[in-house]
């Protein structure tokens, strides 16, 4: 994927559910590059502490105290934690989108199975949720409280659907059309500061949102897939 082909994805992330990137495409996307060339994320850059989230049952990527390794899918009842096989495309892959609407194609359905599939997604957004919730300036905006690989399934579930060739996870799941209605309750979610509540994203919350999916991504092995990062 292109820094071109991201900067195209980052728009689509506008009709994701909760958080979202609304306001980057115009005031961040030029600065998108240096967040996704990071070598390492300064811990002292995202406010977190070592609480974990919830003691419910969750994937182990949910879990900030452990070192991220393989895990093997008896460790997770969740996702399948494949081994990654060496990728298969390394040239990159042009996504489409037309009228602000990501369009599934061939070549974004071979993407996603070449990066080791749909649960790679999973994985991914289940860390990346386990961070943001300890991270001061996305925690507000979040009015579920049942766990990161919840959070990090329905977020998943519409990314998967979107690159295509797994069905339509997302649509299937009874959640489609609630884009917006999950907007409208993070925006006032009762966690905000009195003073802010009901504001929409802006643009610290969406460059925030963006740094903390990349590390996240990182830390689940995505960098390493050249078509899919670089």
């Amino acid at each position: 994927m292109s820094v071109t082909n991201l900067r195209t994805f980052v728009k689509t992330l506008a009709h994701t559910p909760r958080l979202v990137v609304a306001s980057i495409a115009q005031q961040t996307i030029p600065s998108l590059a240096q967040f996704r060339t990071m070598p390492s994320a300064d811990p002292s850059i995202f406010a977190h502490n070592n609480e974990s989230h919830t003691t419910r049952a969750e994937c182990p990527f949910a879990n900030l105290a452990q070192p991220m390794v393989e895990t093997s899918p008896s460790q997770c009842p969740f996702h399948a934690h494949n081994a990654v096989a060496p990728a298969s495309i390394t040239h990159p892959v042009d996504l489409v989108v037309r009228h602000s609407t990501f369009i599934t194609t061939d070549k974004s359905a071979t993407l996603l199975r070449d990066i080791g599939g749909g649960d790679r997604i999973r994985e991914c957004c289940t860390r990346f949720y386990a961070r943001a919730f300890l991270d001061v300036q996305l925690k507000p905006f979040f009015f579920e409280d049942d766990g990161a690989t919840a959070h990090g399934q329905r977020l998943a579930d519409w990314i998967i659907e979107k690159m295509g060739g797994e069905g339509t996870p997302w649509s299937d799941s009874g959640r489609f059309g609630m884009r917006q209605p999950s907007h409208f309750k993070a925006w006032n979610c009762e966690k905000r500061d009195p003073a802010v509540r009901g504001d929409h994203f802006n643009l610290t919350d969406t460059r925030t949102w963006m740094r903390v999916h990349f590390w996240a991504a990182r830390e689940c092995g995505l960098d390493q897939h050249e078509a899919f990062w670089g």
